[in-house]
């Protein structure tokens, strides 16, 4: 690139060149040159630095990058983990593998990929593509998603949108810009992976193996987005979990979604979108043969194990990720 840039510059600036365009003063023309000279280090610079870190810049979120780029460097040399969590906040705040590593499922590697607000929409394009070749597939794999984000919720679509317009997703789809040429704008993202000193949210996110607890605190999408406002679920959107069924009969992993708890008082209000969307897994489930995990009613978690009504809090989500082994357990004796 500054290789090109000067070249460029010779040529702008040869005798030739200025005794066409006449006279200029000396200050300007040596400004300009001083100017690009200068982009022209800064941009070399800033590629042998970006390069270091991969594509975790593209990311719309410091902390997605780390989860996902580090779920890609384990399936990428074959160290993936056994099990897998994907989905949405319902899967990212209230599944935690250290405490389903218990039972049935004692030894095993569970890696927490979900992400909040990764609706259908943006799950096919963040997450299907980790789960498809050349990457090393998981035995089991455990799908959580809001029933509500199936619908054509305008706030759902609006969060939903914040992970679809970032360079990860629109590169992923193939969209790329002029801008894109330059890596000096991209050095402002890439500085949070550069620092001598390891970030703590890091570090906790990797000791929790991916795993996002909501530690109480609600997001404001959360009240919104999950079946209040909602009405049908729409096929364009349900079409992203066939998607997943029929990539697990591809690779051969064991497909579970789980329907996610709710609240004792938050059950009338959702009742018909979970309805809509029991019947549909049960039809899909016939052709696919994945296995559906209703614990949108589970009588030990009470109200004060909710933030907001669908999402746990931290102890509910330790609490209800323990009791996850066992329904697997007994799920796999009824598919015998």
């Amino acid at each position: 690139m500054a290789e090109s840039i000067l070249k460029y510059l010779s040529s702008i600036f040869s005798s030739k060149t200025v005794s066409a365009i006449g006279r200029v003063p000396r200050t300007f023309v040596l400004t300009i040159v001083l100017a690009l000279l200068l982009f022209a280090i800064a941009e070399s610079v800033s590629r042998s630095i970006v390069r270091k870190v991969g594509r975790r810049w593209e990311y719309w979120d410091k902390i997605a990058a780390v989860k996902f780029e580090d779920y890609r460097a384990l399936v990428s040399s074959n160290a993936g983990p056994d099990i897998v969590i994907i989905g949405d906040s319902t899967a990212a705040r209230d599944l935690d593998p250290r405490s389903m590593a218990t039972g049935h499922f004692s030894g095993k590697e569970i890696y927490n990929l979900a992400w909040p607000a990764n609706f259908p929409l943006a799950f096919r394009i963040t997450t299907l593509p980790l789960l498809r070749e050349p990457y090393q597939a998981p035995r089991i794999v455990l799908a959580s998603f809001t029933p509500g984000s199936f619908t054509d919720n305008p706030r759902v679509d609006e969060f939903e949108q914040e992970i679809l317009k970032s360079t990860y997703c629109q590169h992923v789809l193939g969209h790329y810009s002029f801008a894109d040429k330059f890596f000096l704008p991209r050095l402002r993202n890439a500085m949070p992976f550069l620092q001598n000193k390891p970030d703590e949210e890091f570090n906790e996110l990797r000791k929790n193996k991916g795993f996002m607890p909501s530690e109480a605190v609600v997001e404001e999408y959360r009240t919104t987005d999950s079946g209040t406002r909602a009405s049908q679920i729409v096929a364009s959107r349900f079409d992203v979990l066939i998607e997943l069924a029929d990539l697990s009969r591809q690779r051969k992993f064991e497909l579970y979604i789980l329907i996610p708890p709710v609240s004792p008082t938050f059950a009338a209000p959702t009742a018909d979108i979970y309805q809509q969307y029991l019947a549909l897994l049960k039809t899909a489930q016939q052709k696919y043969g994945f296995t559906i995990l209703d614990k949108r009613h589970s009588d030990f978690l009470t109200d004060e194990y909710f933030t907001d009504g669908i999402h746990l809090t931290r102890a509910g989500a330790e609490i209800f990720s323990s009791t996850l082994p066992r329904e697997f357990q007994s799920a796999m004796q009824v598919n015998r």
